[in-house]
C-alpha cells in the first residue's frame, strides 16, 4: 500500500457529520490561516530560543549528558553505566558531543544542538497531517 493510498483511505474513513469526501479533500487554506500558522511557528521557535538561552538547566540534562559521555568514551549502558531512559536520545547525541568535546558549557552546547531537531519535528508534523488528511489538519 502506496502512502497515498494511505491519505486516500483515511479520506474516506474519516466521515465527519455534515462533510462528504470531496470537502475534506479539497479543504484550502486561508491566508488568515496560513498568517496564523506562521506567527505561531514563529512564536514557538521564539520561546525555544528563550528557552535554550536563558532557562537554568533541569536535572534530566546533565542525567543524559553522563550517559552520552560514556557512549562517548567506550562505555556501554547498562553494563558499565546505568540510567532509567531508553538510550535512542543518547545514541543520536554521543557523535555530536564527541565532535563537541568535553567543555564546562556543554549542556548549553547540546540544548543549541536540539534547537535544528525541533524545527524538523514541526516540519514533519506539518507534512504528516497533510499527506494524511488535509493541510488545515496539517497546520
Amino acid at each position: 500500500m502506496a502512502f497515498s493510498d494511505i491519505s486516500t483511505r483515511s479520506h474516506q474513513i474519516l466521515n465527519l457529520p455534515g462533510t462528504t469526501n470531496a470537502t475534506v479533500c479539497a479543504s484550502r487554506l486561508s491566508q488568515l490561516e496560513v498568517e496564523t500558522a506562521a506567527l505561531i511557528f514563529i512564536l514557538l521557535l521564539g520561546l525555544k530560543w528563550f528557552y535554550v538561552s536563558n532557562q537554568l538547566w533541569d536535572s534530566d540534562e546533565p542525567q543524559h549528558l553522563h550517559v552520552v559521555w560514556a557512549w562517548s568514551n567506550g562505555l556501554l549502558p547498562y553494563r558499565d553505566v546505568f540510567d532509567n531512559h531508553t538510550p535512542l536520545f543518547q545514541a543520536m547525541s554521543a557523535p555530536i558531543f564527541a565532535l563537541l568535546g568535553e567543555r564546562a558549557d556543554i549542556v548549553m552546547c547540546m540544548r543549541w544542538t536540539m534547537f535544528p531537531i525541533h524545527v524538523l519535528i514541526l516540519v514533519l508534523l506539518y507534512r504528516l497531517g497533510t499527506q494524511l488528511f488535509s493541510p488545515r489538519i496539517g497546520l
